[in-house]
C-alpha cells in the first residue's frame, strides 16, 4: 500500500520535478509545472502483466509476487485519478506549496469519492442478485452477466457525471464484483463470464500493444505524411527528452521502492521484513505499459507554452517498449542472478523430507496456474472424470467442492504463502500465526476478514475461497435462514 499510494505520488513528483527543471534550465524540452506533473503521473503508471507472467514461470517468493501484484492493482488507479485532478487545473496556476497541497487534497477526495460511489452502486447490485426475487435468473446465465456488466458500467457513469474518476470507480467496481457478485451467480455464468472477461483482457491488451507497435513502424519507415495532423512523424522523437525521462524514472522509483519499504519493515516482525534483493527486484521491474499510453493517447493539455501533445506521445511510446522489450528480457536473468528462482530455492532444501516438500509445492503451483488458466474448467472436469470410483467424493462434497474451488480470478492471483519457499518451513509455520498476530498489516486484515464473513458476505454473498471457513460457514447458515 505505501509504494502504490504514497510511492506513486512520490515517483511522479520527482519525475515531474527532474523534467520541469531540466526543462528550465534549457537541457530539454520545457514544460509547465502542470505538464510535467502530468507526464509525470501518467508515465509513473506501472503495468507488470509480463513481469506477473515471468514470475509464475520462474516460481518466485510468494511475498515477492504480492508485493509487485499488490503495487500494480492500487498504482494504476492512484496514477489515474492525480493525473484527471492534474488535467483540471488552470493553465496560469503558478508552482507553489499551497497549489501542491490543493493537488494532493483534490487528488484524495476523487479516489475516495470513486471508491463510495462504486461500493453503492455495486454493492446495491450485489444485494439484489442475492435475494429471493432474482433466484429465478440462474436459469438464464446471460442474463446474470448482463447485469453484473450493467452494474459495473453504471458506476463508471455516475461517478464521470459527478467530476470523478469513472475509471477508478470501475476499477474497485472490478474488484467487488469478484468478491461479492460471483458467489450468487450460477456456475454458468461464473463458467461464461470469466471466459469472457479473460477474451476481453487478452483482446484489449494485445490491440493496444500491436497499435504500439504499428506506430513506431510508420514512424521509422517514413510512410506518416507532413500534413498528417495529430500523427507522429520522426521529428517529433526527442531523444534528449526520452533519455532523461527514462533516467528520472528509475530515479524517482529508487525514492519509490527503498526508502518506503524500509520504513515498512520497521512495523514487521524481523522474520516477515522484505529483504533488500526483493526491492532490488521491484526497483528494476517496473515496466510502462498500456496505461501510460492511453493516457498519453488522451493528451489534449495546452500549458503555457503550447501544446507537446507530439512529444509526450513519442516518449511514452518509446519508454514503454524500451521497458517491455529490455526490461522485460532482463527480468529473468535478474531473478536467477539474485537466486530468487524456484531452482536455487531448492537447492537450499536440507530438511529430511525436502522431497515430499518440494513435491506438495510443485503440486500447488501447478494447482494455482491451473486456476489462473482459461483452461480451468474444461481440464479440472476432464480429470475429474478419469478419478477412479473409490477416490470420487460424494455428490454433496463434490458441489461443495466446486463452490470452495471455483473462485474466478481475472489477474493474475496474489499468493498468500511465502512459507513454502524457504527451506526451514516447519518451524515458520509454528511459529507464523504468533508472528502475524503481531503484525498491524495481519491484524487489519483479519480483522477486515472477520467482519466481511460475519456482517459483509450474509448480506452481499461472499468470496468462493473463504480464507477463515468457521465464520464464513456461520455466516453462510444465517443468510440461509434470513433468505
Amino acid at each position: 500500500m505505501s509504494t502504490a499510494v504514497v510511492g506513486t505520488v512520490v515517483a511522479a513528483t520527482i519525475t515531474g520535478g527532474v523534467l520541469y527543471l531540466a526543462g528550465a534550465s534549457k537541457l530539454v524540452t520545457r514544460l509547465s509545472w502542470v505538464e510535467a506533473l502530468l507526464f509525470g503521473t501518467l508515465i509513473n503508471a506501472v503495468d507488470p502483466v509480463a513481469t506477473l507472467t515471468c514470475f509464475n514461470r520462474l516460481h518466485v517468493p510468494p511475498l515477492l509476487f504480492n508485493l509487485v501484484f499488490g503495487e500494480s492493482v492500487i498504482n494504476n488507479a492512484v496514477a489515474i485519478a492525480l493525473y484527471q485532478t492534474l488535467h483540471r487545473w488552470d493553465v496560469g496556476t503558478d508552482l507553489s506549496m499551497k497549489q501542491l497541497l490543493r493537488v494532493a487534497v483534490n487528488t484524495s477526495g476523487m479516489f475516495v469519492g470513486s471508491l463510495l460511489v462504486s461500493a453503492t452502486i455495486t454493492l446495491c447490485g450485489a444485494f439484489l442478485l442475492k435475494r429471493k426475487v432474482f433466484s429465478s435468473l440462474h436459469y438464464f446465465p446471460s442474463y446474470e452477466i448482463c447485469l453484473c456488466l450493467i452494474f459495473s458500467l453504471l458506476t463508471y457513469y455516475v461517478a464521470d457525471s459527478l467530476k470523478l474518476s469513472g475509471i477508478v470507480a470501475l476499477f474497485f467496481s472490478g474488484t467487488m464484483t469478484a468478491h461479492y457478485h460471483f458467489n450468487v451467480l450460477s456456475r454458468e455464468a461464473r463458467h461464461a463470464f470469466t471466459h469472457l472477461l479473460h477474451t476481453l483482457s487478452f483482446l484489449c491488451e494485445n490491440v493496444v500493444y500491436v497499435f504500439m507497435g504499428t506506430s513506431m513502424i510508420m514512424i521509422f519507415s517514413g510512410h506518416t505524411e507532413q500534413n498528417a495532423g495529430a500523427a507522429l512523424r520522426v521529428d517529433d522523437i526527442d531523444w534528449h527528452f526520452i533519455g532523461l525521462t527514462l533516467v528520472a524514472c528509475f530515479f524517482a522509483r529508487f525514492f519509490n521502492i527503498f526508502p518506503l519499504l524500509r520504513f515498512s519493515n520497521c512495523w514487521r516482525e524481523s522474520s516477515d521484513r522484505i529483504p533488500v534483493k526483493y526491492m532490488s527486484v521491484m526497483w528494476f521491474v517496473a515496466q510502462r505499459g498500456s496505461i501510460a499510453f492511453a493516457l498519453a493517447k488522451n493528451w489534449n493539455y495546452i500549458g503555457r507554452y503550447g501544446s507537446h501533445r507530439q512529444l509526450v506521445e513519442s516518449t511514452t511510446l518509446v519508454v514503454v517498449l524500451f521497458t517491455t522489450i529490455v526490461v522485460g528480457g532482463l527480468t529473468g536473468p535478474v531473478l536467477s542472478k539474485l537466486r530468487l528462482t524456484d531452482h536455487h530455492s531448492a537447492l537450499r532444501q536440507s530438511e529430511p523430507d525436502a522431497n515430499h516438500e518440494d513435491a506438495s509445492s510443485s503440486n500447488d503451483d501447478r494447482a494455482r496456474a491451473l486456476q489462473r488458466s482459461t483452461r480451468h474448467f474444461m481440464l479440472r472436469r476432464n480429470s475429474r472424470a478419469t478419478e477412479t470410483p473409490a477416490a470420487r467424493p460424494s455428490s454433496e462434497e463434490m458441489n461443495q467442492e466446486v463452490e470452495v474451488d471455483e473462485d474466478p480470478v481475472f489477474t493474475s492471483r496474489p499468493q498468500f504463502r511465502d512459507d513454502d519457499y524457504s527451506g526451514d518451513e516447519g518451524e515458520r509455520n509454528e511459529d507464523s500465526p504468533q508472528q502475524r498476530t503481531e503484525t498491524l498489516t495481519g491484524a487489519f486484515f483479519r480483522n477486515w476478514q472477520a467482519f466481511d464473513a460475519a456482517y459483509m458476505q450474509p448480506i452481499f454473498g461472499g468470496s468462493l475461497t473463504p480464507a477463515n471457513p468457521r465464520p464464513v460457514d456461520d455466516a453462510r447458515e444465517e443468510d440461509k435462514t434470513a433468505v
